[in-house]
Protein backbone atom coordinates (compact mmCIF):
# COMPACT_ATOMS: atom_id res chain seq x y z
CA UNK A 1 0.00 0.00 0.00
CA UNK A 2 2.99 2.18 1.42
CA UNK A 3 5.21 1.71 -1.65
CA UNK A 4 2.60 3.28 -4.22
CA UNK A 5 3.17 6.43 -2.27
CA UNK A 6 6.27 6.89 -0.60
CA UNK A 7 9.73 6.67 -1.82
CA UNK A 8 12.92 5.16 -0.27
CA UNK A 9 13.92 8.66 1.00
CA UNK A 10 10.48 9.12 2.68
CA UNK A 11 10.70 5.76 3.85
CA UNK A 12 13.99 6.89 5.45
CA UNK A 13 12.94 10.11 6.78
CA UNK A 14 9.61 8.41 8.41
CA UNK A 15 12.24 6.17 10.48
CA UNK A 16 14.13 8.28 11.14
CA UNK A 17 11.12 10.59 12.60
CA UNK A 18 10.24 7.83 14.36
CA UNK A 19 12.88 7.11 16.10
CA UNK A 20 13.70 10.49 16.87
CA UNK A 21 9.87 11.08 18.20
CA UNK A 22 10.50 8.00 20.37
CA UNK A 23 13.43 9.23 21.99
CA UNK A 24 11.56 13.01 22.55
CA UNK A 25 8.57 10.89 24.10
CA UNK A 26 11.07 9.01 25.99
CA UNK A 27 12.77 11.83 27.32
CA UNK A 28 9.88 13.58 28.55
CA UNK A 29 8.46 10.73 30.38
CA UNK A 30 11.58 10.09 31.98
CA UNK A 31 11.91 13.96 33.33
CA UNK A 32 8.44 13.70 34.20
CA UNK A 33 8.55 10.80 36.10
CA UNK A 34 11.79 11.47 37.84
CA UNK A 35 11.77 14.60 39.04
CA UNK A 36 8.36 16.96 37.94
CA UNK A 37 6.53 14.44 39.59
CA UNK A 38 9.14 14.85 42.92
CA UNK A 39 8.58 18.37 43.12
CA UNK A 40 4.78 18.20 42.30
CA UNK A 41 4.93 15.94 45.81
CA UNK A 42 6.92 18.69 47.99
CA UNK A 43 3.97 21.12 47.47
CA UNK A 44 1.18 21.31 49.19
CA UNK A 45 -1.81 20.06 48.01
CA UNK A 46 -3.45 22.32 46.49
CA UNK A 47 -0.56 24.22 45.25
CA UNK A 48 0.98 20.38 43.80
CA UNK A 49 -3.13 20.45 42.10
CA UNK A 50 -2.89 24.12 40.52
CA UNK A 51 0.70 23.41 39.08
CA UNK A 52 -0.14 19.77 37.68
CA UNK A 53 -3.40 21.70 36.12
CA UNK A 54 -1.05 24.44 34.61
CA UNK A 55 1.07 21.57 33.17
CA UNK A 56 -1.83 19.54 31.48
CA UNK A 57 -2.79 23.09 30.01
CA UNK A 58 0.31 24.01 29.02
CA UNK A 59 1.69 20.58 27.43
CA UNK A 60 -1.68 21.24 24.85
CA UNK A 61 0.01 22.80 22.14
CA UNK A 62 1.29 22.26 17.92
CA UNK A 63 5.14 20.92 18.61
CA UNK A 64 4.62 18.39 21.69
CA UNK A 65 0.89 16.94 19.87
CA UNK A 66 2.70 16.92 16.63
CA UNK A 67 5.31 14.55 18.30
CA UNK A 68 3.61 12.78 20.11
CA UNK A 69 0.70 11.78 17.85
CA UNK A 70 3.11 11.97 15.06
CA UNK A 71 5.66 9.45 16.59
CA UNK A 72 2.56 6.90 17.27
CA UNK A 73 1.11 7.51 13.73
CA UNK A 74 4.92 6.94 11.93
CA UNK A 75 5.26 4.28 14.12
CA UNK A 76 1.99 2.64 13.28
CA UNK A 77 2.51 3.20 9.22
CA UNK A 78 5.99 1.81 9.44
CA UNK A 79 4.63 -1.38 11.30
CA UNK A 80 1.86 -1.76 8.59
CA UNK A 81 4.61 -1.30 6.29
CA UNK A 82 7.34 -3.93 7.03
CA UNK A 83 4.03 -6.80 7.14
CA UNK A 84 2.89 -5.64 4.17
CA UNK A 85 6.45 -6.40 2.49
CA UNK A 86 7.33 -9.60 4.49
CA UNK A 87 9.53 -8.49 6.91
CA UNK A 88 8.56 -10.51 9.48
CA UNK A 89 11.60 -9.34 12.51
CA UNK A 90 10.03 -5.78 12.20
CA UNK A 91 6.58 -6.60 11.38
CA UNK A 92 6.44 -8.61 14.68
CA UNK A 93 8.74 -6.09 16.81
CA UNK A 94 6.10 -3.24 16.19
CA UNK A 95 3.33 -5.01 16.75
CA UNK A 96 5.44 -6.71 20.32
CA UNK A 97 5.72 -2.77 21.50
CA UNK A 98 1.90 -2.18 20.37
CA UNK A 99 1.05 -5.45 22.58
CA UNK A 100 3.48 -4.81 25.62
CA UNK A 101 3.02 -4.73 29.10
CA UNK A 102 4.19 -0.77 29.29
CA UNK A 103 1.66 0.21 26.62
CA UNK A 104 -1.56 -2.03 28.26
CA UNK A 105 -0.61 -0.63 31.89
CA UNK A 106 -0.60 2.88 29.84
CA UNK A 107 -4.05 2.31 28.21
CA UNK A 108 -5.54 1.06 31.47
CA UNK A 109 -3.90 3.40 33.58
CA UNK A 110 -5.30 6.37 31.46
CA UNK A 111 -8.98 4.22 31.73
CA UNK A 112 -8.61 4.32 35.60
CA UNK A 113 -7.69 8.05 35.38
CA UNK A 114 -9.97 8.49 33.18
CA UNK A 115 -12.67 7.26 35.43
CA UNK A 116 -11.23 8.88 38.41
CA UNK A 117 -11.68 12.11 37.09
CA UNK A 118 -15.37 11.39 36.40
CA UNK A 119 -15.60 11.36 40.14
CA UNK A 120 -13.67 14.36 40.80
CA UNK A 121 -15.44 17.15 38.73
Amino acid sequence: MLQYLITQQHYFVLKLFSALGCGLIAGVFFAFSTFVMNALARLQPAQGITAMQSINITVINPLFMAVFLGTAAACILLTKEAREQGSRGQGAGGERFWNSPAIKGFRATKFIYAQKQKYLF
